[in-house]
């Protein structure tokens, strides 16, 4: 009888804590969250979307006004002389592994000669109030052996925002502290160091351009600078260029780059004007543009003019 008594306690005991942990589970379960996430009402969505749109517009509106600035001045877009990497890929016509021979390349013996004969283009032109070029080696020779023989008092802005779209071995920069031994009279103060896409050091940024993959007969790049960084580096250089006060500027720069500053849509269509070394072309922004920094119009007229 004793021990019946005990087991039969023993047993009131468990089933006790038995529904105390069944209650206790489904408390836990069944209580709300100590944190619940708000749910927004349809007043606050609509009020968002409202902030949204607002935002947008203002964006449109400041572009729009970038743009009609820099139409009133003077802007002409010169592309750097041949590189070396330019008469590599005439050549062999193919990306290669072995290009990191080509990092930040300067000019060959042809893109010496366009720059005399881009000296004999600029003599017949007024002299410019602002040079802008890009911390490229390919440029910066350019600008060395062609404009500032026939203008040497022209100031030179070298800016990062206008350097080439960054896929190739060519697109890695140098230190601006090693250039400015080589140019000295520049305008560096813009320039950081490794101020290209990525960010990381010249041999860093090889490394990852280096990884590649084949298609077809070309080793293409599989590491290259995204649509959104490229478009917010125009619309930097784009307000940079606007706040300045010179009306009649050079801007020394890069074929896909320049590409990209003048493309627009119409329609379902895209236009942009493509440069050959040394070319000179007139830049005229169009007033509308678009919050991704791509330009619209209402007609598919060319914004720049060929020299």
């Amino acid at each position: 009888r004793v021990l019946n008594k005990m087991s039969n306690k023993a047993a009131g005991i468990a089933a006790a804590a038995g529904v105390g942990l069944v209650g206790l589970v489904m408390w836990k379960t069944l209580r709300p969250p100590s944190n619940p996430e708000p749910v927004p009402s349809k007043g606050k969505e609509k009020e968002q979307e409202k902030e949204e749109k607002e935002e947008k517009q203002q964006q449109q509106e400041s572009l729009a006004s970038v743009n009609k600035n820099l139409s009133a001045k003077n802007i002409t877009l010169i592309r750097h002389a041949e590189s070396e990497w330019n008469e590599w890929m005439v050549t062999n016509k193919r990306w290669d592994k072995g290009c990191e021979t080509f990092l930040d390349c300067g000019i060959t013996a042809e893109g010496e000669a366009q720059c005399k004969r881009l000296r004999l283009d600029l003599q017949a032109r007024t002299a410019p109030d602002l040079a802008v070029v890009s911390p490229l080696r390919r440029s910066l020779l350019t600008v060395q052996n062609s404009l500032l023989v026939v203008y040497p008092e022209t100031p030179v802005v070298v800016l990062p925002e206008i350097a080439e779209i960054l896929s190739d071995a060519c697109d890695i920069g140098t230190s601006p502290q090693e250039l400015k031994k080589d140019f000295p009279d520049f305008d560096w103060s813009n320039c950081k160091e490794n101020w290209w896409w990525m960010g990381k050091s010249p041999e860093e940024t090889w490394i990852e351009i280096e990884k590649s993959e084949k298609i077809g007969e070309e080793m293409q790049p599989e590491v290259r600078e995204p649509d959104p960084v490229v478009i917010q580096r125009i619309q930097k250089f784009k307000r940079w260029l606007a706040a300045r006060p010179e009306m009649n500027v050079l801007v020394f720069g890069h074929s896909e780059w320049f590409h990209k500053l003048t493309t627009y849509r119409f329609g379902e269509e895209t236009f942009g004007t493509k440069t050959e070394n040394c070319e000179i072309v007139e830049w005229n922004p169009i007033h509308r543009a678009d919050d991704d920094g791509w330009t619209w119009v209402d007609s598919p007229q060319t914004p720049t003019s060929r020299q």
